[in-house]
């Protein structure tokens, strides 16, 4: 796994680095190596933003949503998700912005953006993603002590 991220960072190229990172999220997340992402995703996305708009979103949603969390850095996924919010919202993708604010809602534990992403879900018919924001939305009502919220 060195020797391509090595030849990603000498050929400065960004955009299959982030590709990369899209691809392997979820890998390093099961196998407990969500250290090594979160690295990897850093060091790619600070290459520069000279990558098509929809990779960089997905790369910062992936890296922020995921990654960061787990890896314990909530204010850096925070500021990860909330530039792939202005990204997605400027490029049109509802399942992606709506994605990132179920995550961001998560992160910030700010109910409103977790009701726009079940708006959002809803209106596309996205029934895993309406599910796992609902749960979203409890747990940030729990957070918050809203414990009969929460249970609703």
């Amino acid at each position: 796994m060195s020797e391509v991220r090595h030849w990603v960072i000498h050929h400065g190229n960004a955009e299959i680095g982030l590709r990369i990172v899209i691809a392997l999220s979820w890998f390093w997340n099961i196998k407990n190596t969500v250290g090594e992402g979160y690295a990897w995703g850093e060091r790619i996305l600070d290459m520069g933003d000279h990558v098509a708009p929809a990779i960089r979103a997905k790369a910062l949603q992936k890296v922020g949503g995921r990654l960061a969390v787990l890896n314990g850095n909530h204010q850096r996924a925070k500021e990860m998700l909330e530039e792939s919010v202005v990204i997605l919202r400027d490029s049109g993708d509802q399942v992606g912005l709506a994605w990132t604010l179920n995550h961001l809602s998560n992160v910030s534990k700010v109910e409103a953006h977790g009701k726009e992403a079940l708006a959002l879900f809803s209106e596309l018919g996205e029934n895993p993603g309406y599910a796992w924001t609902l749960n979203t939305l409890g747990e940030v009502a729990r957070c918050n002590e809203h414990y009969g919220q929460a249970k609703a």
